[in-house]
């Protein structure tokens, strides 16, 4: 691991690493969009063990533990589940008040296991050591919910749905256009 990976991304290969190590599964949850004030924003991920632990968090603990819950379903029965919490009603009593989150968020989880190939984590930790640029995508709804596209599937000559072309296609652009702005 170095130092000059992004923080966030650092932290989960490294948790994602060692939790791999123990051989269990786990889940990824990956905040997929938001709306209004929430303590993280799309793109934020933790990692949810079948003992319940996180590494990481997605909000100031107000979801955390329905998000446990709903990983040891995801765990059990390996299908990606997207949860939705919405917390701007004024009497929304369960998550809204007094907890600081006042937003919508809406969170994938996804299995993560020897069954899986440890993907996409496993995808992500080898690009990230070998220091490799690279765009990946992440279909979080319809029959691929909870699948990945990277290198290594484009390698293998699989066929990449058009979500995920799409989404590929635009971070490509923006990535493109950053290396632009280095330089």
């Amino acid at each position: 691991m170095t130092h000059s990976l992004a923080a966030p991304l650092a932290l989960l290969v490294r948790d994602y690493e060692e939790l791999r190590a123990r051989g269990e599964a786990l889940v990824l949850a990956t905040v997929v969009a938001t709306e209004g004030s929430t303590y993280r924003k799309a793109g934020t991920q933790m990692l949810i063990t079948a003992g319940g632990a996180l590494r990481g968090l997605l909000s100031g603990g107000c979801l955390e533990v329905d998000l446990i819950d709903r990983a040891r379903r995801v765990l059990a029965g390996g299908r990606p589940e997207v949860a939705a919490y919405d917390m701007r009603g004024e009497d929304d009593l369960l998550f809204g008040l007094g907890s600081g989150c006042e937003g919508a968020m809406q969170v994938l989880l996804q299995r993560v296991g020897p069954d899986e190939g440890w993907q996409p984590l496993a995808q992500l930790a080898a690009l990230c050591a070998g220091r490799q640029r690279a765009a990946l995508a992440l279909v979080v709804d319809g029959p691929e919910a909870g699948h990945g596209w990277g290198p290594e599937a484009a390698t293998a000559g699989a066929t990449e749905p058009s979500a995920v072309a799409a989404a590929r296609h635009q971070a490509e652009v923006a990535a493109e256009a950053a290396l632009v702005e280095t330089e």
